[in-house]
């Protein structure tokens, strides 16, 4: 996944070409111009389900009057990825405050937000285990070179190879050394994000 934050523009990132807003950003946008001490509120419900695996959340903004504004809603399951597993609720409530202030104008080009679009590719690109193929595995060697490289990357955002590779082995997913090209980067990408950060922190606390 490509990500990219906008220079000048802080909560303001690039995925695949197209500017996504932060819920922070959002948040921060609409405090700005609506205060808390003038009586505007964003407020949060979650709503029960009969299925104890999913959360949903409703979020809403109310005038000084106490009148809705804007209505925004989010589902999550608990078992998607590892982080959902121990903050789905905190992972469902973000993405439901953004729709609802991006349903009240503060969306930018894009109605989901950058927290929930990272979400969403995470998702879809978490690894299961793969099928049999015939591709030849690669040399001790290629992984030996590849894993330096990979450890540099690492290193840049203040990870160590040790530990993703250790978080990489819990989740089911190839060994770093072991991706190529693309799939090298979209997992630094990952770790870059709000989400990876979010859970190789949890990893960490967990282990």
């Amino acid at each position: 996944m490509k990500k990219v934050q906008l220079k000048g523009q802080e909560g303001i990132i690039m995925i695949h070409g197209t500017p996504y807003k932060t819920v922070a950003k959002r948040i921060d946008e609409f405090r700005t111009e609506y205060k808390l001490s003038e009586g505007w509120g964003v407020l949060t419900e979650e709503i029960p389900k009969a299925d104890a695996n999913i959360v949903v959340f409703k979020a809403w903004i109310e005038d000084p009057a106490g009148k809705v504004v804007a209505v925004g809603h989010a589902e999550e399951r608990r078992d998607a990825n590892k982080i959902n597993r121990t903050s789905a609720m905190e992972v469902c409530e973000t993405s439901a405050i953004g729709r609802c202030l991006a349903s009240a104008g503060h969306a930018g080009s894009e109605y989901a937000s950058a927290d929930e679009v990272i979400n969403a590719i995470a998702q879809q690109q978490r690894p299961t285990r793969a099928p049999v193929t015939h591709k030849p595995k690669l040399t001790q060697q290629d992984q030996d070179r590849r894993k330096i490289v990979i450890t540099e990357l690492l290193e840049e955002i203040g990870l160590s190879y040790g530990l993703v590779e250790a978080f990489c082995q819990a989740e089911g997913m190839p060994a770093p050394c072991e991706l190529e090209g693309q799939r090298a980067h979209r997992m630094i990408d990952y770790f870059k994000s709000e989400q990876g950060q979010k859970a190789i922190t949890h990893f960490t606390k967990e282990h």
